[in-house]
């Protein structure tokens, strides 16, 4: 088990409108589960937010693990519209979707040149020329994401339209978004439920 007390957290974001509700519920079990916890880097969803996540508290304490967290509102597998609305709806929140596979891609990249960088820090001559190029120095200070967690929404198809400001729609995506947190372990950075490409039914 990680202590949650050495870990740097960046938040991903997704989505827009009224489901930033989910999102909130999330957030709201997660400062709850992990009491004095403060994230490194907040920010919305696309490659370059995701960038600014993964570098966001890079260049600190080498020992400290790092963490993303995506919160998935809308996943691949979804059923199949019904109406031209559902079809309309749904291509917006697939723009979002497509994303997570991408961004998981990205980041299992960006750990395979942290490594390298290591093994040549580790194989380079001492007299190397290299050892002073200012991009080596900069590459030397990248850390590994160790943890890219996501939280996967359970929310209903009718609480999923992002125009629904409504009290009692903001109120139950807070709600699922809390719980889905709770019930997907968001309390411990090496929870199961909260690993990329676990289905949540």
């Amino acid at each position: 088990m990680t202590n949650n007390d050495k870990v740097y957290t960046a938040i991903v974001l997704q989505g827009d409108g009224a489901l930033g509700a989910y999102e909130y519920g999330v957030l709201k079990a997660l400062y709850e589960k992990r009491p004095g916890f403060t994230p490194v880097a907040v920010t919305s969803i696309s490659i370059g937010a995701v960038t600014a996540a993964v570098l966001g508290g890079a260049k600190s304490d080498p020992d400290a693990v790092r963490e993303v967290i995506v919160i998935e509102l809308f996943r691949m597998n979804a059923q199949v519209p019904r109406s031209l609305l559902d079809v309309l709806q749904r291509m917006v929140q697939l723009q979002y979707t497509s994303w997570l596979k991408l961004d998981k891609h990205f980041f299992d990249k960006v750990d395979s040149f942290v490594d390298l960088v290591a093994m040549l820090e580790t194989t380079l001559p001492k007299t190397s020329p290299v050892r002073d190029d200012p991009i080596y120095k900069d590459m030397l200070t990248y850390r590994k994401i160790n943890h890219f967690n996501v939280v996967t929404s359970t929310i209903p198809a009718n609480l999923t339209t992002a125009a629904d400001f409504s009290r009692s729609s903001i109120e139950a995506r807070i709600n699922a978004g809390y719980h889905d947190a709770v019930a997907q372990g968001i309390g411990d950075v090496d929870a199961p439920g909260l690993r990329f490409g676990v289905s949540v039914p």
